[in-house]
């Protein structure tokens, strides 16, 4: 019998009727962690965690020698891992998503910090966020960074190669996922009866399919242009994304059009935004300037305006109502914003810098906004249920 955590009751009854299959579906994964890796963080509940990130950054970078040394669980877990790709991955087919993205790349952007990100939240998905506080500690600008870094990497050449930066920070993703799902089982602030599994599969799945249908959507609404190729590999690039990630491909999404159906039908599913989607939608949009390392006051202001204004253009005005937004005209902001980048466009191709030296002007834009350390790529892990009482990670 499918077990309906209670929360999801109404919006189940209602997505049903439109859809049964994908409506139970969706309901069953909201039970559902990650079922390799979930029983591996449980084993290793005791480990110091410097040594347990010394064997995933083994793990994840093939250092044999030392991942000797590790739990035997764990060197199976990526023995497994390892010997297992789809046979519907084709690395050549993400080609064409890769010269979307980088010639797209400013809409992109907008798309994923304004629309696509929030979306996400809108879903009970927010209260893993909200009750860890990920988002709302001092982190949360450097959050925001790490994930516009794994945007960024998954969309370069040969990034979700086994030996790529895309691969391994999707990998790190899981670990994180798995880690923030042990932790809150062993705390009392989460309810499975009402809420389903914390950073459940079906959150997950929901999430990979609003990166790619939602991102091509909202950014083609502010001047993006893409051939229909890109657009079909762009969504072959998440969907690759998505199963490194640990999504069960019994939800993850094969083409953009069942990544709209998931969406539709997960959305249905979803209750309405509740103070903990609101507050950590805000949170985001707040994040901006720092992410843009804008601080004089006035700017700041004039800064989330715009945020708050792009953003309840592209999501409408009843989800940004639900968000609770400033209220604010939407009127001619998409417009204006295409108008913005075709003049750029042409002004590129007059002067002959479009194409090579834009491409390049874009990806250090990126880069600048995008998380970087000094040590290099970093396999710490959450050690405590609390962002604000966790160390560095």
């Amino acid at each position: 019998m499918l077990q309906v955590p209670t929360s999801y009751a109404s919006g189940y009854e209602k997505a049903r009727s439109l859809n049964p299959e994908y409506a139970d579906n969706y309901i069953r994964h909201t039970m559902v962690g990650d079922e390799d890796l979930d029983p591996v963080m449980d084993e290793l509940a005791g480990m110091p965690p410097g040594e347990m990130h010394q064997y995933i950054h083994a793990g994840l970078h093939q250092e044999e020698e030392w991942l000797s040394r590790a739990p035997e669980i764990l060197q199976r877990y990526f023995r497994e891992v390892d010997s297992k790709i789809p046979e519907w991955v084709e690395f050549e087919s993400f080609r064409p998503a890769v010269v979307g993205f980088h010639k797209n790349m400013p809409e992109i952007l907008v798309a994923f910090v304004t629309a696509a990100l929030l979306e996400g939240f809108t879903t009970l998905i927010s209260k893993s966020f909200y009750l860890t506080g990920r988002v709302h500690s001092d982190n949360a600008t450097r959050r925001f960074k790490q994930n516009n870094r794994h945007l960024l990497e998954i969309f370069l050449p040969g990034g979700l190669r086994r030996e790529g930066d895309g691969y391994r920070l999707s990998a790190r993703i899981r670990f994180v996922h798995a880690m923030v799902r042990r932790l809150m089982k062993d705390s009392d602030i989460w309810d499975t009866g009402a809420w389903g599994t914390p950073l459940s599969a079906a959150h997950i799945g929901l999430a990979v399919s609003i990166f790619s249908a939602q991102i091509l959507k909202h950014s083609i609404s502010l001047g993006a242009i893409y051939t229909q190729e890109e657009r079909e590999s762009f969504v072959k690039v998440f969907r690759y994304t998505g199963y490194i990630m640990g999504v069960p491909e019994s939800i993850l999404m094969k083409d953009e059009s069942e990544a709209r159906t998931i969406i539709d039908i997960g959305f249905m599913c979803e209750p309405p935004p509740d103070e903990h989607s609101i507050a950590n939608a805000n949170a985001l949009i707040h994040a901006g300037p720092a992410l843009l390392n804008i601080t004089d006051p006035e700017e700041v202001a004039a800064a989330l305006k715009t945020l708050y204004n792009i953003s309840r253009a592209l999501l409408g005005h009843e989800l940004a109502d639900a968000l609770r937004y400033p209220k604010s005209s939407t009127f001619g902001v998409l417009a204006a914003h295409r108008l913005k980048n075709r003049i750029s466009r042409v002004k590129n191709l007059l002067l002959k810098t479009r194409g090579r030296q834009t491409k390049l002007d874009n990806f250090s834009q990126m880069l600048q906004l995008s998380a970087y350390d000094d040590i290099g790529m970093s396999y710490r892990l959450p050690d405590n249920v609390k962002a604000s009482e966790s160390s560095k990670w």
